[in-house]
């Protein structure tokens, strides 16, 4: 009977000594987890932070298209606008060249129009000193 509660003794040490085991895995374990748990928590805010981050680009780009948009329609306005103003400045100076060749084809016309008269003027007289002369002899 000694031997068997010697046995049991033994036996109890030895599950009480694998008991003590477990117990020193299981805090290991536990510290290793909480340490564990600590790393995803900063991997999770690392995270969260490159998310608002990016969410932050987005709304960025998108408020640098929406300006790129408004500042090309204007540049595309004002290309229009001076296009027209262009075009405008052409039609005047189309207008007025034209003007100017209407005004030297009536000048050339004019210079041309007195000649004749001075010829006419010049026969004129020539036929009344022819007249005169012919009325003296």
């Amino acid at each position: 009977m000694k031997s068997c509660v010697r046995r049991e003794k033994v036996a109890v040490e030895e599950l009480q000594k694998e008991l003590e085991v477990e117990r020193v895995k299981g805090k290991k374990n536990e510290v290793k987890n909480e340490r564990i748990l600590g790393e995803l928590e900063k991997e999770i805010t690392k995270r969260e932070k490159v998310e608002y981050m990016l969410e932050a680009v987005r709304h960025e780009k998108i408020r640098t298209e929406k300006r790129f948009d408004k500042l090309q329609r204007e540049l595309d306005m004002e290309h229009v606008e001076r296009k027209g103003i262009v075009e405008e400045y052409e039609r005047v100076i189309e207008e007025f060249e034209a003007e100017l060749e209407l005004e030297s084809g009536k000048h050339i016309q004019a210079e041309e129009r007195q000649k004749e008269l001075e010829k006419e003027l010049e026969r004129e007289r020539t036929k009344r000193l022819e007249a005169e002369t012919r009325a003296i002899s």
